[in-house]
């Protein structure tokens, strides 16, 4: 198809799902900037591995010279074979470029523990509020967070709302 200037034009007015890379830019005090990308709508191992590489481009992309910090909590309803499909995961984290990624949820325990033999920067969460506190431990002029997971089966899809309201009680304004 040739995707000629009107046509291209059309794109501006397409809107996705709600949390679905969903980015939010934050001014923070002293005019520092911050960039979460929201992915928690759903999660299938296709999206996941989707959100992922979006990470590593965004990383790579030389625009956040703050923290890069990959939140990513496990997919729901995988049945017998969830640990073996969320070991697939292993790979892309460790080569997406993340200073830190932050595993939630007790089915991530193992892949934190792989992540750290390849000497990433991985910790593992049970608790959601002890997560956002450690995030805003390493927010930064520049930083760019990118959250994905299932909604089903626990509290993460939480994250979209804690994590931007305790970044605007610490002074933070949302800009988009």
């Amino acid at each position: 198809m040739d995707l000629s200037s009107e046509r291209l034009k059309k794109f501006k007015l397409v809107k996705t799902l709600p949390r679905v890379l969903t980015k939010k830019q934050f001014s923070l005090v002293n005019n520092e900037r911050l960039l979460l990308i929201d992915d928690t709508h759903n999660s299938s191992t296709h999206s996941a591995i989707n959100a992922i590489n979006y990470f590593k481009l965004m990383a790579e992309s030389g625009h956040h010279k703050g923290n890069k910090l990959m939140i990513f909590a496990k997919i729901a309803d995988l049945g017998e074979k969830s640990q073996e499909i969320h070991y697939q995961f292993i790979e892309p984290l460790a080569n997406a470029g993340a200073d830190n990624i932050f595993l939630y949820g007790e089915q991530m325990k193992d892949i934190m523990k792989e992540l750290r033999k390849k000497k990433i920067m991985a910790y593992h969460f049970d608790n959601l509020e002890t997560l956002i506190e450690e995030t805003m431990e390493l927010i930064v002029d520049d930083s760019m967070i990118v959250f994905k997971g299932s909604r089903w089966e626990s509290n993460f899809e939480d994250i979209s709302k804690l994590l931007p309201e305790k970044i605007i009680s610490s002074g933070g304004k949302l800009l988009t």
